[in-house]
């Protein structure tokens, strides 16, 4: 895992980068392998890293498109970048590194960020800076794997992995929500986007949110704008079910998709893959996948 943190002053003042600092190095035990920070006006960004797929400093964070545009912190992986890389490839995109964050920019970069997140397969929550229009979108995958947290202390925006990264700055003053506090301890749990803090919500899984400056006739209300690019669908399936299958059947299929999606989720290229045998079911199948394939075992 890495660790995400960022400002953004709606009224344009200037962000302070020790501020900043201290919200980045307050999560920095999500990310022992760097520390990397933007700043530019009323925009912030810091990042700590984890270095998982590219363990060059190309993959170093936050992360900028080559004619400076776009600037991104990222925590997450992406199942499917490869493919999302040969095919921008194909338009013309050229790539200086092996991350899956260089992927990620530049398919924003390339098809706006709703669409690009229809095509993201993965678990992930960034924030990318458009310099050129000036407004920020920060983002959370589908199933809300990755933390995203977000408050709005007057003009200023905060967000991080943690909430102690907003507690850091600051222009946010921690105080305990009471209604929050007796929703979690009669139910166990929060069913909407409120935290145990005032203020402060988590940004809800499969949706994106935008802000912009105050003055933008694209947010004529000010403030944040959130959208949901996805969400369950609970159809019928146009095809029966595995109930209708003959159990030897059954089980070949269920086999079969075991293994397209290990083969899926091994996005880490040229690094060595372990399976820890805590949960036998859980890793005996994906293991399984794979003896039936000795040629794609490599010696892992």
């Amino acid at each position: 895992m890495c660790g995400i943190a960022g400002v953004f002053n709606l009224d344009g003042a200037p962000v302070s980068k020790d501020d900043l600092t201290a919200m980045t190095r307050a999560i920095a035990h999500r990310g022992p392998d760097g520390e990397g920070l933007y700043t530019d006006r009323h925009v912030g960004l810091g990042h700590r890293r984890l270095a998982i797929i590219d363990l060059s400093e190309g993959g170093a964070q936050p992360m900028h498109t080559g004619d400076g545009r776009y600037t991104i912190t990222y925590n997450g992986e992406l199942y499917n970048y490869v493919e999302l890389r040969k095919e921008l490839q194909q338009t013309g995109r050229t790539f200086v590194s092996h991350s899956d964050t260089e992927v990620l920019l530049k398919s924003i970069a390339a098809w706006g960020p709703e669409a690009a997140l229809r095509r993201f397969n993965g678990m992930y929550a960034f924030a990318i800076y458009d310099k050129f229009a000036r407004r920020l979108v920060i983002a959370r995958d589908r199933f809300g794997v990755k933390p995203l947290y977000y408050a709005m202390c007057g003009k200023t925006l905060l967000f991080g992995s943690e909430i102690k990264a907003l507690i850091a700055h600051p222009a946010y003053r921690s105080e305990i929500d009471p209604e929050a506090l007796v929703e979690y301890l009669t139910f166990q749990n929060f069913f909407d986007d409120r935290t145990l803090f005032k203020g402060v919500k988590l940004l809800p899984a499969g949706t994106f949110a935008e802000l912009g400056l105050l003055g933008d006739s694209r947010f004529p209300e000010g403030g944040i704008r959130v959208t949901r690019y996805w969400d369950f669908d609970f159809q019928e399936p146009e095809r029966p079910g595995l109930e209708w299958v003959p159990g030897l059947q059954a089980a070949e299929r269920r086999h079969e998709d075991a293994g397209n999606h290990v083969r899926q989720h091994e996005c880490n290229e040229g690094l060595p893959h372990r399976e820890f045998l805590f949960r036998p079911l859980d890793h005996l199948v994906p293991i399984s996948s794979r003896s039936t394939n000795p040629s794609e075992n490599n010696g892992r």
